[in-house]
């Protein structure tokens, strides 16, 4: 495990760190928002980390392929476990927020 999470270097490691917080911080969708205390951080600043989260994921996704077509062995497979899990894990990201966005009813 440990290994594992030492191919994703330390700037990937809080990206994907913030992912999963934006994503237990999710609101209930269709409650209103709550504008004190720690609702403001759930309500009001979780949902705008979404689409910023959301790109960054993407951005990585595409910088890990670019490195990955120069690299060979080894480092091609690091690469590629990399690339994987930031597709994956966007997929997910924005699926999970997908109710709470239909919920706001523009």
């Amino acid at each position: 495990m440990l290994t594992y999470i030492k191919t994703f270097g330390p700037l990937r490691i809080p990206l994907i760190t913030l992912v999963v917080v934006d994503m237990i911080l999710r609101p209930e969708p269709g409650r209103p928002a709550n504008l004190e205390g720690f609702g403001v951080i759930t309500d009001l600043i979780a949902p705008v980390l979404v689409p910023i989260l959301f790109m960054l994921l993407l951005l990585d996704a595409i910088m890990t392929g670019v490195y990955m077509s120069s690299m060979q062995g080894e480092q091609k497979v690091r690469y590629r476990v990399v690339l994987f899990t930031d597709l994956i894990l966007a997929i997910v990201f924005i699926w999970y927020w997908i109710p709470y966005f239909k919920a706001l009813n523009f």
